[in-house]
């Protein structure tokens, strides 16, 4: 009888559909239209059917297990020992003459359809089985595929320090659906570089059986994923006979863009390589606090948001004058944690100025912020909204590449509009021109690339139009020519 089992249904490629097939004929029917029709087709008197017998019906099934686990519930109650008696044991030693013992003595075990695992091995087996038949679903998806298959891929630290390389699948399904699957997350345990990341590549790209159909790939702007793509083509050559480029198939992550954009704003510095902070604010040398104040208004800005959170004592002072509103803290690895940071720190500007005016504390005595100090704040702070709103903009599943250079445009615009505006700023003017200068670093790599001016040219309200009506007449040349590399 037709069921749920793996072994039972199967995938049309043809129709795109999955279907039942008789094990006794060559029978088929579409499982959307149920199971009456294959049932009938076993229990038929031949030549229409085979002729089985016919099984217990469903419902009363269903019936019987719910007048059974209804009744269990009335007996735990009664009879709590036999209750804890079965709490006491795991799950693979229970008796079944002991579990039944809990049911109506007119009621066999069996009926309840389900049997205790045989080993300690039995759930994996179980599990490793189902996540077979399910892997093979999507390997003939991805397989009968009418795009090429896109890759979007990141190393990362899990909590228990394991280099974990994530690799997601992205892609238009044979019905024309929209797909994203994850193929794998592998564990590096040798050296991060780019040979050691393609070799994991090349082994999913392998077992999921798409080398001929690769796609583009998105990643952040770390060094060794030039070198993985580089590393990839040769590999692809070699095993596949495969020509592919790295360049034109690797694609930035947009909101690392900007990440780094907005730091060389905050900071003025070409240091794309800033660490992650594991400090907490806990053991604060006096030439670190030093170095942060030279970075101006919001160098001081943290040295108070650090010396505050660093001692119980002096967060319960500054919840006293802040009416139990808190200061945030930022971190280096996400520029989005300073205009939280900054948009606090105005929203309780009067809390601030009182600690400075009630406390006077040596090791924060330099890091007192003075009204022009706070005026600097206040233009930072819009100008921090409108990245925030991009990276908005880029993220989730929504995002789609046309819209990749049209942000850039925007925030190159924004730096451009703020150099112009703040041109005779001693303070303002450089972090305007670094940030600029981060954001057109990353526009020009976009060149390598064809998919991004495709991506425009290719969306019915952009075409050509836009890219004549907002760019140079040479860089709209320089987009055919783009173009034609296309195959």
């Amino acid at each position: 009888m037709p069921d749920e089992d793996i072994e039972t249904k199967y995938y049309n490629q043809r129709t795109g559909k999955e279907e039942w097939r008789c094990k006794h004929c060559d029978k088929s029917y579409c499982c959307s239209g149920g199971t009456a029709a294959p049932a009938k087709h076993l229990t038929d008197p031949p030549p229409d059917g085979h002729g089985l017998p016919k099984g217990a019906p469903r419902t009363a099934k269903i019936t019987n297990i719910r007048t059974i686990l209804e009744l269990a519930c009335v007996t735990a109650k009664e009879h709590p020992r036999k209750r804890r008696r079965l709490n006491d044991q795991s799950g693979d030693s229970i008796d079944p003459d002991q579990l039944e013992a809990l049911y109506p003595t007119s009621t066999p075990i069996s009926i309840l359809g389900f049997r205790n695992p045989d080993t300690h091995e039995t759930i994996k087996k179980w599990i490793m089985r189902q996540y077979e038949g399910q892997k093979e679903k999507v390997k003939q998806r991805i397989q009968s595929a009418k795009s090429k298959i896109h890759i979007s891929c990141d190393l990362w630290t899990s909590p228990n320090s394991l280099a974990i390389l994530g690799v997601v699948a992205h892609y238009v399904a044979e019905d024309s659906q929209l797909e994203h699957h994850v193929l794998a997350l592998k564990d590096i345990d040798s050296e991060h570089d780019g040979y050691h990341l393609a070799t994991a590549i090349l082994e999913v790209v392998d077992d999921w059986g798409f080398a001929s159909n690769l796609g583009y790939f998105v990643m952040d702007n770390a060094g060794n994923n030039d070198t993985m793509m580089r590393s990839l083509s040769l590999g692809l050559l070699r095993r596949y006979d495969i020509r592919y480029d790295p360049k034109s198939h690797r694609l930035r992550c947009q909101g690392h863009i900007i990440n780094l954009a907005a730091k060389a704003f905050l900071f003025v510095t070409d240091n794309e390589k800033l660490k992650d902070d594991e400090r907490h604010g806990h053991n604060v040398t006096l030439k670190e606090i030093e170095a942060w104040r030279k970075r101006g208004p919001l160098g001081k800005l943290h040295n108070f948001v650090v010396f505050v959170q660093s001692s119980v004592q002096r967060r319960q002072k500054f919840l006293a004058i802040s009416h139990n509103r808190k200061l945030a803290r930022d971190n280096d690895t996400r520029w989005s944690s300073w205009y939280t940071m900054l948009r606090a720190a105005l929203h309780l500007r009067g809390a601030v100025e009182g600690y400075f005016n009630k406390w006077v504390e040596a090791d924060c005595a330099g890091d007192e912020l003075s009204p022009e100090d706070w005026i600097v704040l206040e233009k930072i702070k819009p100008f921090l909204e409108k990245l925030k709103m991009t990276t908005k903009a880029l993220e989730s599943s929504f995002a789609t590449l046309d819209n990749v250079l049209l942000a850039m445009d925007f925030v190159l615009a924004q730096f451009e509009a703020g150099k112009e505006a703040h041109i005779d700023d001693p303070i303002m003017a450089p972090m305007y021109n670094s940030g600029w200068a981060k954001m057109d670093k990353y526009y020009c790599l976009a060149d390598e690339s064809p998919a991004y001016v495709a991506a425009i040219v290719l969306h019915p309200s952009h075409k050509w139009h836009y890219i004549h009506e907002n760019w140079k007449k040479e860089w709209a040349d320089s987009s055919k020519k783009l173009m034609e590399t296309l195959g």
